[in-house]
């Protein structure tokens, strides 16, 4: 398993944001609770080491459809454009509370919010063993209407009633289409690699296929599982997308 260490951490270029949760003050506290997520990074390392056929898949059955849905044209605000946030022990009584604020913060439409609430209600009931990753693309609230960004979570419940939470908000944009929110979610049973899971469409456009919007998921998934990896200290190279990321 690979070992977290502090100087990987304090290296990163993300920002961290603890609010609501407890923060760490020494550097023992610190690499006491990241052994609590050995499920977590077993699962990196399974990502890591089969990062090409990862790659490979995703040529094989989204890129293309990518490319039709860009035009050909470049994403140019998704290089550096992103940050990360980890807490742990969040409480079940400030859960709502928590996403609720965490839903301005990454512009998810007032109109939306309820179901970004419904969305992650259904994570209270995930088994100790499990980390989710939710993965989202949707039209910011401060956006043009054609505008589409993504949003990655993960989330686990290693004791009853707390819960630890990372969110990948990946603050590009690219034009698409409006009216969209759309939201798939995978899942890591013991440490093994993230199982793809099922498209949930809440609102879309009817010019946009479910052939797409699988594409558009699966892109932002690959997006979120690079960053994990570079939270975890490793730098892995994605796809062309047709940007840089």
């Amino acid at each position: 398993m690979r070992k977290i260490v502090l100087i990987a951490l304090l290296s990163l270029t993300f920002s961290f944001n603890l609010r609501f949760l407890q923060a760490f003050q020494q550097e023992g506290e610190i690499m006491n609770r990241f052994q609590k997520v050995d499920n977590l990074s077993k699962a990196v390392d399974k990502i890591i080491s089969n990062w090409g056929n990862i790659m490979n898949r995703f040529k094989t059955t989204h890129q293309g459809g990518i490319k039709k849905i860009t035009d050909g044209k470049r994403f140019e605000y998704f290089h550096g454009s992103s940050e990360i946030f980890f807490g742990y022990g969040l409480r079940q009584s400030h859960y709502d509370k928590y996403w609720l604020k965490r839903a301005e913060h990454f512009l998810i439409p007032k109109d939306m919010q309820k179901a970004f609430i419904e969305i992650l209600d259904d994570f209270q009931f995930i088994d100790k063993e499990v980390w989710s990753i939710i993965n989202l693309a949707f039209n910011p609230e401060d956006s043009k209407k054609d505008e589409v960004k993504g949003l990655g979570i993960l989330i686990n419940q290693p004791f009853e009633g707390k819960y630890d939470v990372m969110n990948i908000n990946i603050r590009a944009k690219f034009k698409l289409a409006p009216d969209l929110f759309i939201e798939r979610t995978d899942t890591s049973v013991l440490g093994d690699i993230f199982k793809k899971g099922k498209e949930k469409i809440i609102r879309k456009p009817k010019t946009l296929t479910e052939d797409k919007i699988s594409s558009i998921l699966e892109m932002y998934n690959l997006v979120s599982l690079k960053i994990l990896c570079g939270f975890f200290g490793v730098n892995i190279t994605p796809p062309n997308f047709d940007f840089d990321i």
